[in-house]
């Protein structure tokens, strides 16, 4: 790997030290245009502290260690809570240097970080001090940040970061991945079906009384291996097998990392144009294209999930109005080919108001009824009665966003929390009128895999246990 030289303006560290107001954070960047085959090098660099990666298609961005980071907690309006934290430390940076903070929140506002989950409170976002980001093998931009104290010398610190960035182009040019992954044993036990299934069934109980017209139940497979699947590994594996699907890792604190392959977004905002996609309604993928075709169409026409695909856009339509202009769905679903399954998908679009930043929009979009249900503060509570185990972050938001508003979100679906050895799957399925309890479990059972070939891909061996 090459370090082509870069041009004056992005050698240059963009520190403004004197236009902070009192406690804004000081830093400066030294900025590189390095030559890389994607972010797997700056991610093996920097194994043993906090990491990250989002990724769709050839396009990605990775960051690692931690400038600055961002907290809300639990009862709170987390949302505003932490865009006002972040604004209030750095968001007197100047325009032309927009911040990005990567990170996410739980599905739930009153989230207590237990278990699997106590790395991940309500709501947490980093500033990192190296920020990566490209398309596919090339050209990537690399920006390495040094903390400027109150009293300290912004040139030392200038040339602190200059030496910094050289050594890590240095390094990242020096690792590479492996060769073919160790076979490594291990065990898959999912949840208990007799039990599931009775929960769909009481969930229906609910739809009938007209408590709901829907909920999304969710159900788990704990995986134990007897050696250690790096999460970079993992995270890669479904980035190549799932290219249509928003794939991401976030580890917030050494050895704990949450990973997915999202099929849709939340809310995306870029240039105050304002994108979301409403995906509900899954059918598995054929042995062969025209057996997918047949699917598809079987998808297009079906009762059940036509219904449910059209609670969740226009909920999110409904929702949308109040903090957007020219709000636009598209008129009939297409469907969504991914590796392992179908979901019907619209596109949604609008135009973002003046001082409007993504998070107004999560505020409002967060739980859709593609991962609560309707109406919403009901299914909370359906939810809650049926499901016995931590969501945690599993359907909550993850994602970024920028010292000027923009950002992207995307639900933590086709999910793994874990450290490497145990992992916890999540994956779960709209219940509406009509469901079949034997069917929401096929269909959750497909969710599983793009995680589980993930696995198998990195050489896990897995033995089924009964529960």
């Amino acid at each position: 790997m090459s370090n082509p030289p870069s041009d004056a303006s992005d050698r240059s560290p963009s520190a403004r030290p004197s236009a902070a107001r009192g406690g804004a954070l000081r830093f400066v960047t030294a900025r590189r245009v390095v030559e890389v085959p994607g972010p797997r090098g700056l991610l093996d660099v920097f194994e043993g502290e906090v990491r990250g990666m989002w990724a769709r298609g050839p396009r990605w961005a990775a960051h690692a260690g931690v400038l600055e980071t961002f907290r809300a907690g639990p009862g709170r309006d987390r949302f505003a809570e932490i865009e006002a934290a972040v604004q209030s430390r750095i968001g007197w940076w100047d325009a032309s240097d927009s911040l990005r903070v990567y990170g996410g929140f739980a599905f739930r506002d009153d989230h207590r970080g237990d278990e699997e989950w106590a790395a991940f409170p309500v709501a947490l976002f980093h500033l990192p001090r190296v920020e990566m980001d490209g398309e596919g093998s090339g050209l990537a931009r690399l920006r390495l940040r040094v903390p400027v104290g109150p009293d300290g010398d912004v040139e030392s610190a200038r040339e602190a970061a200059e030496r910094e960035a050289t050594e890590l182009v240095d390094r990242m040019s020096d690792a590479h991945a492996g060769g073919a992954p160790t076979p490594v044993g291990g065990t898959s036990r999912q949840t208990h079906r007799p039990e599931w299934e009775d929960a769909v069934r009481s969930v229906l109980r609910e739809i009938g009384s007209g408590r709901v017209s829907k909920a999304v139940l969710a159900r788990t497979t704990e995986v134990e291996l007897r050696g250690r699947i790096s999460p970079v590994d993992l995270v890669h594996a479904l980035w190549s097998q799932h290219t249509g699907t928003h794939a991401f890792f976030f580890e917030p604190e050494p050895g704990v990392a949450l990973l997915g392959a999202a099929p849709e977004a939340i809310a995306t905002l870029r240039d105050g144009r304002i994108f979301a996609t409403a995906v509900a309604g899954s059918v598995g993928v054929g042995e062969s294209d025209a057996e997918s075709r047949a699917l598809a169409e079987r998808l297009r026409s079906s009762a059940k999930d036509l219904q449910e695909h059209r609670i969740v856009v226009d909920d999110m339509v409904e929702r949308m109005r109040p903090l957007a202009d020219h709000v636009r769905a598209q008129v009939e679903p297409h469907v969504l080919t991914l590796a392992r399954i179908q979901h019907l998908e619209t596109e949604i679009e609008a135009l973002a108001p003046e001082g409007r930043s993504v998070l107004d929009l999560l505020a409002a979009l967060h739980p859709t009824p593609a991962v609560c249900g309707v109406p919403r503060d009901e299914a909370y509570g359906v939810i809650e009665e049926a499901e016995h185990f931590a969501r945690g972050w599993y359907a909550g938001p993850v994602g970024w966003f920028d010292t000027e508003g923009n950002g992207h979100f995307v639900p933590a679906l086709r999910t793994a929390v874990g450290d490497g050895t145990r992992w916890r799957l999540f994956a779960g399925a709209g219940i509406v009128n009509g469901s079949e309890p034997a069917s929401e479990w096929e269909e959750t059972g497909i969710k599983f895999e793009p995680v589980l070939r993930g696995l198998r891909a990195c050489g896990a061996r897995l033995d089924p246990v009964a529960d």
